[in-house]
């Protein structure tokens, strides 16, 4: 999968996230996301959609 449908897959599992477990299992595919694509973790909150929502995931 390209990493624009990759950012669009996690756009949409954002607006899951009002359950802390989703919020969990968020914050495993931002970070491994982060690691497959070698880019940071600013670098896909500039991608994100919802930042708020991709800062409070990577948040631990």
């Amino acid at each position: 999968m390209n990493i624009n449908g990759r950012i669009f897959i996690i756009n949409k599992l954002c607006e899951l996230t009002t359950i802390s477990q989703h919020k969990i299992w968020m914050h495993k595919i931002l970070v491994s996301f982060c690691q497959e694509q070698e880019v940071t973790q600013t670098v896909v909150f500039a991608m994100v959609k919802d930042r708020w929502c991709a800062s409070r995931l990577l948040v631990t």
